[in-house]
């Protein structure tokens, strides 16, 4: 799973708003504010993300690192407590939507468009990673691995995205389905994350 897709399901839940954050300070952008270039470029990128054949893997911890995120800006004093809280309404919002997709298999809630596999892990993944590879047709090959947020490497190396494919492969394969099937674990894993955010929301007003 990567930390990067979380960022584009709650932006469809920002209210036009994209809040984007780098290692020293985040920011919102009022998506209406923007040129034509920057807008299109922002929403082509999340319709383009919803039409790609995806599997993820989602482990134990899920949205942490994306709560952390938001706390850590609130702590700071980096963002206000209304935007941490409209954040955090964002979030449980995307869980919302991700579970219907989910559900169906699609990112793009159509039955014929079948293009979304989640898995579930029980055991903590030590990263998150983003793989684009096909095994059939390597032309376009690239991983992306953030170790501790910000920190991340990237590279377009054959053998080591091969490296990584083989790795997320055995990783699937231990971990369980829950889209389209699963439906009690599917339950569990989004009540879990939902219980998260709701941790978080107690740790704003403390």
């Amino acid at each position: 799973m990567a930390n990067y897709f979380q960022k584009f399901y709650i932006l469809n839940h920002c209210n036009g708003n994209a809040f984007l954050w780098d290692t020293e300070t985040p920011f919102f952008i009022d998506l209406k504010q923007l040129d034509n270039y920057g807008r299109t470029l922002i929403q082509d990128t999340c319709h383009q993300y919803a039409n790609l054949n995806i599997t993820e893997i989602w482990d134990v911890g899920g949205i942490d690192l994306l709560l952390q995120q938001i706390t850590y800006c609130r702590n700071l004093h980096q963002i206000s407590f209304e935007d941490a809280q409209f954040l955090l309404f964002a979030v449980k919002g995307a869980m919302d939507d991700l579970e219907k997709k989910v559900m169906m298999g699609s990112k793009t809630l159509d039955v014929n468009n079948k293009n979304f596999e989640l898995y579930y892990a029980e055991i903590p993944l030590e990263c998150y990673t983003l793989i684009a590879y096909n095994e059939q047709k390597p032309i376009i090959t690239r991983v992306t691995t953030v170790f501790d947020s910000p920190n991340f490497i990237a590279t377009e190396n054959l053998a080591i995205t091969k490296s990584f494919y083989a790795r997320f492969q055995r990783i699937k394969n231990q971990s369980h389905k829950i889209s389209e099937t699963g439906e009690l674990i599917r339950r569990k894993v989004f009540n879990r994350y939902r219980r998260k955010i709701l941790q978080a929301e107690k740790q704003l007003i403390q």
